[in-house]
């Protein structure tokens, strides 16, 4: 019998404890109501004296796992300079809310430490996968951990790394027996410091969030769900099954999401505007070189071609229009790897015997 004081296990039958001398009084294991020596069942809740017990663990909390987590250094220092560049201030941020599933059938199948080590495990791969894609693991709520992208850093691709990294997760979290329903939203939130000078934390903050929650609570293990905001700017990168008029709490108004399903084949990059497509002017001797190149590769002649220049320069758009110029060659008998391999040169700027400068 334990002693309700010093929890000190004493021999069966005992009146009084032997390490600390307090009473030893008999309890319900399940409600914890005092028992009279003779009772074979409790009178407050029912339960069989003598019957077995589930034995109860607390479920690890990520909260208590913080320092636990290990950042790059070089990442650790661009995340602390962002974070003491940053004011408040209204920015366009992808929320990403990741929570598990399938921890009772899993306590069915192992011990409790079993358990814990696995959970444990879990809680580590999610954050390490944000880290990897260079989000910042913002908030740990229970079983939820909340992340985002395009705060305090920011990156050209955020909302593409966000579903890269939710597809990472759900794939490395199924390995360890248990699943993860994801949700996620891209908007315009307000990032900044909130709070007291006694305690404050720096997070963001707006009706996105809240979208981003509602759609992690609305999705089934295994199930990646994203707004209209992500939807836009990723829709050309990923493949998506349309999931119209859902009313989430909190919305008046029916909600249109997304369930991410893979990454496309040949993802395409979305930029400018649909549908309008402005002359390009000022890479007329450029693009005639890869014109050039690309004839007298379609003539026998092996070529490899690099386009070096500063970001927003203009090497998308070189490339954009090459893809266009080769639309005349479509009726030739050309293997499709073949076209493929040759704009996959130019994309990743393999070396190159001819290389393009831009300035």
């Amino acid at each position: 019998m334990q002693c309700p004081k010093c929890k000190h296990e004493n021999r069966d039958g005992a009146n009084f404890c032997e390490s600390c001398g307090a009473k030893l009084q008999l309890a319900c294991p399940k409600c914890g109501s005092e028992l009279r020596p003779q009772a074979r069942f409790c009178d407050n809740c029912g339960t069989r004296i003598g019957e077995a017990t589930p034995k109860e663990f607390p479920i690890p909390k990520l909260e208590d796992m913080q320092d636990k987590f290990y950042i790059p250094e070089p990442l650790r220092q661009r995340r602390d300079m962002a974070e003491q560049e940053l004011q408040g201030e209204n920015r366009l941020v992808t929320a990403l809310f990741a929570d598990i599933s399938g921890f009772t059938p899993l306590s069915n199948r192992h011990s409790p430490e079993r358990v814990v080590s696995i959970v444990n495990d879990c809680f580590k791969v999610i954050v390490d996968t944000v880290f990897k894609y260079e989000g910042d693991p913002n908030r740990f709520i229970g079983d939820n951990v909340l992340a985002f992208f395009g705060a305090p850093m920011a990156h050209e691709n955020d909302t593409e790394r966000a579903i890269m990294a939710a597809l990472e997760m759900r794939d490395k979290v199924r390995e360890l027996s248990l699943d993860v329903s994801i949700g996620i939203n891209t908007g315009m939130m307000y990032f900044g410091t909130i709070g007291t000078r006694e305690h404050h934390e720096i997070s963001a903050y707006g009706p996105n969030i809240n979208l981003a929650k509602r759609l992690q609570e609305y999705a089934e293990p295994c199930q990646i769900m994203v707004g209209s905001g992500t939807y836009r700017l990723t829709r050309r990168a990923f493949d998506f099954d349309v999931l119209p008029s859902l009313n989430l709490k909190g919305f008046n108004q029916t909600i249109t999401a997304y369930s991410v399903q893979q990454m496309k084949l040949h993802p395409e990059k979305l930029r400018g505007i649909e549908g309008l497509r402005a002359r390009m002017i000022g890479r007329e001797h450029e693009f005639s070189e890869l014109k050039e190149t690309t004839d007298e590769w379609l003539s026998g002649h092996g070529q490899m071609v690099s386009i070096i220049g500063e970001a927003g320069i203009g090497k998308s758009r070189l490339v954009s229009e090459l893809k266009e110029y080769l639309k005349k060659y479509e009726t030739l008998e050309l293997h499709p790897s073949s076209l493929i391999l040759f704009l996959k040169v130019v994309v990743y700027q393999l070396a190159s015997q001819s290389a393009i400068g831009l300035s």
